[in-house]
């Protein structure tokens, strides 16, 4: 069907069960084949011979996704290895065992000779397949999860276990914030020990490109202390800059990891220009505390690009949305929180 004829079969409804999509699945007298094409699609009347096609009602739209079958939305990921290629090129449907039904690029849906189609970055997928299909595409660092078929839950024993360990380790890092790093760890391997997790989820629930990325930026920020040149670019920015005084210096800063944060992970700007920014301040007197949290809430201002966040990402394909969108929005909103910023910092965490 999908070689010779170009089209999509999504669901096969036998009797009152929906099929697995599978090349090897024989098909029968009376199946109700749910197949994505266009009315005026060449094809369709290819098939005429073997198929007719019913009227609308006959097929029942809850057929689509059932407990054995999910649909999944997915995004391409900034900078993913995917952009480029066709889901052909990668052997989509063998290596995740699921198929797309459709791509959602700049505000339209495409439903048709999808094979063949060259993704692209902010693509929305449409995904169909098993419960194991899920446990494979979040191994694919370059696609982002949007959401599954939504599924009725009940709180139980565990679920309460959880919320009451999450509850404690948060209240826990609020009270002793000098030791957050222990108690989240701590936290994490409680959940493990009291098996409300288990350690497959746990290893799912990292982030692991943003880890290895801050790991492999931290020597940079360890590496421009060590070797004095921290100190080196404070005396340069304090040439420029020394004279307009310090809320000027803070604004400066701040627009600094901004603009970095549109294009690379918040935490790895935060390396590079905090340890700059803390020797600045060290020179001409400053709260190097204050800087410091000036840049690390300016680093979570990456709203003008969509390659600031992940979450960016996820609302550009289902949305439809361009970089120009993101710079019409982006730009007034963190203007408008760079001024609440400056305002609000030095009152409570006083520069001098």
């Amino acid at each position: 069907m999908r070689e010779a004829h170009h089209l999509n079969i999504i669901a096969i409804q036998r009797g009152k069960s929906t099929l697995p999509i599978e090349a090897k699945t024989i098909l029968k007298s009376g199946d109700i084949l749910l197949v994505m094409a266009r009315a005026e699609d060449a094809a369709l009347e290819s098939i005429q011979d073997m198929l007719s096609i019913l009227p609308a009602g006959e097929w029942q739209q809850e057929y689509l996704s059932t407990p054995d079958m999910k649909l999944i939305e997915a995004a391409i990921a900034p900078r993913s290895h995917l952009a480029g290629q066709t889901l052909r090129d990668i052997h989509f449907k063998q290596k995740f065992d699921s198929k797309v039904l459709a791509i959602w690029r700049r505000g339209r849906s495409i439903r048709t000779r999808l094979a063949d189609l060259t993704l692209e970055f902010g693509d929305g997928l449409l995904l169909q397949g098993a419960k194991k299909s899920l446990n494979l595409l979040q191994t694919e660092p370059g696609l982002i999860l949007l959401a599954e078929s939504a599924t009725i839950t009940r709180m139980t024993v565990r679920g309460w276990l959880t919320l009451t360990i999450m509850v404690l380790t948060l209240s826990l890092a609020v009270i002793f914030p000098d030791h957050i790093a222990e108690i989240m760890l701590s936290g994490a391997i409680v959940m493990v020990l009291a098996q409300a997790m288990s350690m497959d989820q746990a290893y799912r629930a990292i982030d692991w490109r943003s880890l290895f990325l801050v790991a492999g930026m931290l020597p940079v920020g360890v590496a421009l202390n060590k070797t004095g040149a921290s100190a080196l670019f404070a005396k340069l920015i304090l040439a420029h800059l020394g004279s307009v005084g310090n809320m000027a210096l803070l604004a400066g800063f701040i627009f600094l990891t901004v603009s970095l944060t549109q294009i690379i992970n918040g935490a790895a700007a935060v390396t590079v220009i905090a340890p700059v920014a803390i020797a600045t301040a060290q020179q001409v007197g400053m709260n190097p505390r204050s800087v410091a949290m000036a840049v690390a809430l300016a680093a979570s201002m990456a709203f003008i690009s969509p390659l600031g966040h992940s979450v960016n990402v996820m609302v550009m394909g289902a949305g439809g949305y361009t970089f120009k969108d993101y710079a019409r929005v982006g730009i007034p909103l963190t203007i408008l929180l760079v001024l609440i910023l400056l305002i609000i910092l030095p009152i409570l965490m006083p520069l001098n």
